[in-house]
């Protein structure tokens, strides 16, 4: 064998190598690197529904000092009321808004199978609850600036005015 033809098949080699070494390290079954110190204490930005007041908490006290009661709702951390919910950005104006909640008689009947026909039903269930989702989030009128609050099919909400 000449020298170029060596030096091709050692090049291929040390490639080989590096590529198995690479592909062994993405599929060990090692668990993930620890969390970054403080992950747990990230802020989560919650809205009142009632003064659209944004209040930024650690995420731990959204779910112990503020708990949410029976309905979902957060406690207000100045006033005590039941009334802070998640919040979510306005397609028009860009500013926290509160989430829409689907009133009860928009809601599809849960599922009452057990088994494979309980599959079935709760494959409709959450087709009928994505429907109703999105037939409310299509009428949805931001509080703050009165324009559609959700993009449209594909495309920005846009109004003339």
């Amino acid at each position: 064998m000449d020298r170029k033809k060596l030096v091709v098949i050692v090049v291929l080699v040390v490639v080989i190598v590096v590529a198995v070494v690479i592909v062994m390290k993405r599929t060990s079954n090692e668990p993930p690197p620890a969390p970054v110190v403080g992950s747990a204490a990230t802020k989560v930005d919650l809205i009142d529904m009632k003064t659209l007041e944004v209040f930024s908490e650690l995420s731990t006290d959204w779910q112990t000092k503020y708990a949410p009661d029976a309905s979902g709702h957060f406690k207000n951390p100045k006033t005590g009321e039941y009334t802070v919910v998640k919040a979510m950005k306005c397609a028009s104006c860009g500013q926290l808004i509160p989430v829409p909640e689907t009133p009860a008689d928009q809601l599809p009947p849960k599922p009452t199978a057990r088994g494979l026909a309980a599959k079935g039903e709760s494959i409709k269930y959450g087709e009928a609850m994505g429907k109703a989702r999105m037939q409310l989030m299509r009428g949805y009128i931001c509080p703050k600036c009165g324009k559609p609050a959700a993009y449209r099919t594909g495309s920005p909400a846009t109004t003339s005015q």
